[in-house]
């Protein structure tokens, strides 16, 4: 009996060594929890000749970021990974950074060919971040040329700025959701008597950014244009902004975000509709705790991409105004993506 519960015992250890060993997955996830990158490593490596290749590349590519070193050796996963997997998106957009400046021959070769095969917020993200690439290399024009590819729009006119010291002016009323025309006149937080004005251009990689315009922070301060539209049609805002903000389409609320926040392109995503002809666009931003104050629109169709039978002006013209209630962003993809997966597997730390 003792023979047959050794030989039992044996056989356990033996079949947990080999099902442990056959999951080279879950080993280098404990090791990379253990922070022992070496062994991670090495087990993740075990996934790169066979059917969780991709799942293996991006394991590496994550081991080599945590430990700082091996970074060309990381982002050549991390491109692999991005060729192998049959869903890269969502961790592609999980993952991306909003750092500036020239890019490695690994990113650039991702993000080429993201602009191959991408459509909407990731197709306007490796835009952004190509024309910050060439725009750091001095090539201007061709940096202009990605920025400007992002379809965001460019024409405003502006008006502040007014008092938001402790986050006060976010729900406050100055006056510019009632008065949009150009001869209009406001006092600003500094008693100052102000109207509204065209920006030249927004900066160079068509983000907004009010503190070439104004002194932002502690401040509330407003952006609107006139957009034609050929017909009524349902369309969406997705909103990148430095700070809070609120936005109103001929008059209505359909927007609002208190928390200040410091995000990327298409952070925010909500329907509107546009009526045929003439429709006011307002924004207000609002900095108090953050030290930025900027933000880019795109107007686009349900997959993202950006709307060309639109027109903006400045000049002021009569538009429809819309009573009725905000509506409700749109779900994060990528978040609600990630939360499915969690629950569903809940052990998986690539999930978080």
């Amino acid at each position: 009996m003792t023979k047959f519960k050794s030989a039992f015992s044996a056989l356990l250890s033996l079949t947990f060594f080999q099902l442990h060993a056959q999951d080279p997955l879950t080993e280098g996830w404990q090791h990379f929890a253990e922070n022992d990158f070496t062994a991670a490593r090495r087990s993740f490596q075990k996934l790169l000749n066979g059917p969780q290749a991709a799942r293996g590349h991006l394991a590496l590519s994550l081991v080599s970021a945590a430990e700082g070193g091996q970074l060309k050796a990381g982002e050549q996963h991390y491109l692999d990974f991005y060729r192998t997997s049959n869903n890269p998106q969502p961790y592609i957009s999980g993952l991306w950074s909003m750092n500036y400046g020239q890019r490695s021959e690994a990113q650039i070769q991702l993000l080429e060919e993201m602009i191959t095969r991408e459509s909407g917020t990731l197709l306007a993200l490796a835009r952004q971040a190509l024309g910050h690439h060439y725009y750091a290399k001095g090539d201007f024009r061709k940096a202009d040329q990605f920025f400007t590819a992002t379809g965001s729009v460019r024409e405003w006119s502006v008006l502040g700025e007014f008092e938001n010291i402790s986050e006060s002016g976010f729900d406050k009323e100055f006056g510019a959701l009632l008065r949009p025309r150009p001869t209009d006149v406001f006092k600003n937080k500094w008693g100052v008597e102000v109207k509204w004005f065209d920006i030249k251009a927004p900066s160079y990689d068509n983000w907004v950014d009010m503190a070439y315009f104004f002194y932002a922070e502690n401040s509330i301060i407003y952006a609107q244009n006139f957009c034609q539209s050929p017909s009524d049609q349902e369309v969406e805002f997705r909103l990148g902004v430095s700070g809070s903000a609120k936005v109103w389409v001929n008059d209505q609320l359909v927007f609002t975000e208190a928390d200040e926040r410091n995000n990327n392109t298409d952070a925010y995503r909500f329907p509107v509709q546009l009526k045929g002809g003439n429709n006011r666009i307002l924004v207000q931003l609002g900095a108090s705790e953050i030290d930025r104050c900027n933000f880019l629109l795109r107007i686009t169709d349900e997959n993202g991409t950006s709307l060309d039978n639109l027109s903006f002006t400045t000049q002021y013209s009569e538009y429809p105004k819309v009573a009725g209630d905000v509506g409700e962003a749109l779900a994060d993809e990528t978040e609600a993506f990630f939360l499915d997966k969690i629950e569903q597997e809940p052990d998986v730390m690539e999930n978080y």
